[in-house]
């Protein structure tokens, strides 16, 4: 994997690029009786993806490769580089009051607070 300030959208796509699948899919019972045979196609080849399915469960289940596992999470590592940390949600708690330590007036910081809560308030109503 390439140093994070190396990284760039030609970095990705290469990544991309580079990536081929060859699909299997099979039934849990089948999967069961060439269980080592699945094994040794998954680990010899690293394209290789077996899908498992199951007949009362949802979904299927993946075999693959230690090689398959690192493509993934360098994939994601790219994408984290390129598009930066998730930014977290951003919520004012209701009442809540920051004054600055040079003596802001606190009447003033009160009253700035009410006006936006009685704007909040209108603002809701407003929206039906």
């Amino acid at each position: 994997m390439t140093a994070p300030s190396e990284i760039n959208a030609a970095t990705a796509l290469a990544l991309l690029a580079s990536h081929e699948e060859r699909e299997t899919s099979v039934k849990a019972t089948k999967a069961r009786e060439q269980f080592f045979p699945l094994l040794e196609s998954v680990v010899k080849d690293g394209r290789q993806v077996v899908y498992v399915e199951h007949k009362d469960l949802p979904g299927r289940a993946m075999l693959v490769s230690e090689r398959y596992q690192q493509y993934v999470r360098d994939l994601e590592a790219t994408v984290r580089a390129l598009v930066g940390p998730a930014a977290g949600p951003r919520f004012a708690l209701a009442g809540s009051l920051t004054m600055s330590a040079e003596g802001d007036d606190l009447d003033r910081s009160l009253a700035a607070l009410r006006a936006a809560q009685a704007e909040r308030a209108t603002a809701k109503f407003d929206a039906l």
